[in-house]
């Protein structure tokens, strides 16, 4: 249900759905909506998650699996979690550094450790990373509720800290960005309590001028509205959230079209809405599974 519990994400569902009807009886994609998108396609990369869990070998047989499909970033998550802190950085580093060996130089690394570290670690580590293994994006290193821990990393690393995935509110994105100085903010449209906070999430982005880039782990319908956010909002192109899970392949079968990444790109559908039809024969085959 996430840190702030059921309400904001029950409203991300509904606030999604209004904009999904009015851009349909309108005629309009979410992106005319919006005021019209930048790129035809989003970047992203593939998010893989379990690196506490498995071993170094394991991460990177998938990341390299991921570069083979097409992928050109690859982020390790390591869902750590705040109540294991420092439990085993030898292993988050190992693990990192058999990615890299695997993926090799030319694709993009990114590392989340899912706020399993200390100020300390994180910074030493942080260095390591950012220098040895040239990582480009450090997620959320240590507890979402530590702003002055994070405004410490932040300040003692050249490598791009990120954060907001744990932030629902417009007011919880000023102060992440005004306390812990992130470089990067990662709302999830279905967390944050849909598009329409979304949108003003975007706007305090801007104004910041921090790199927008979301957190996006939901398949199908979720994916379909970080896209359109994605393309009209994110100003640089950085790589956006792609998970690799089972969930994905199961729940691309119920719209039409599938929403597939092709040479590390997603194309941002063009039908009204949000550009995405659910096949009810297939969901209900789901439901009877």
């Amino acid at each position: 249900l996430g840190v702030m519990g059921v309400q904001p994400e029950s409203i991300a569902g509904i606030d999604i759905a209004l904009w999904d009807i009015l851009g349909k009886v309108t005629g309009q994609s979410l992106s005319q909506l919006f005021g019209g998108r930048r790129r035809d396609r989003v970047r992203v990369y593939a998010s893989i998650g379990g690196g506490a869990e498995s071993t170094p070998a394991e991460m990177a047989r998938r990341a390299a699996q991921a570069v083979e499909v097409g992928h050109t970033m690859v982020k390790i998550r390591m869902d750590w979690n705040t109540r294991r802190t420092d439990v085993n950085p030898s292993h988050d580093w190992a693990v990192l550094s058999d990615v890299r060996k695997a993926i090799g130089d030319k694709v993009e690394l990114g590392f989340d450790v899912n706020n399993g570290f200390s100020v300390p670690t994180a910074i030493r580590l942080g260095r390591r990373f950012q220098d040895e293994l040239n990582i480009i994006h450090y997620e959320e290193p240590v507890a979402q509720y530590d702003y002055a821990g994070l405004a410490q990393v932040v300040a003692a690393l050249d490598v791009p800290v990120a954060a907001g995935e744990q932030e629902y509110t417009r007011w919880q994105f000023r102060d992440l960005i005004a306390q812990a100085n992130v470089d990067i903010v990662q709302p999830d449209l279905v967390k944050c309590a849909g598009i329409t906070e979304g949108l003003r999430i975007a706007a305090l982005a801007s104004t910041y001028n921090r790199m927008l880039v979301p957190h996006q782990t939901q398949p199908a319908i979720g994916t379909a509205a970080n896209l359109y956010f994605a393309a009209c909002f994110a100003r640089e192109e950085r790589a956006q959230e792609y998970d690799i899970n089972s969930k994905r392949a199961i729940l691309n079968r119920v719209i039409r079209p599938a929403l597939e990444q092709k040479d590390g790109y997603v194309a941002v559908p063009d039908g009204p809405g949000l550009g995405i039809e659910v096949d009810e024969a297939e969901l209900r085959k789901l439901r009877v599974a």
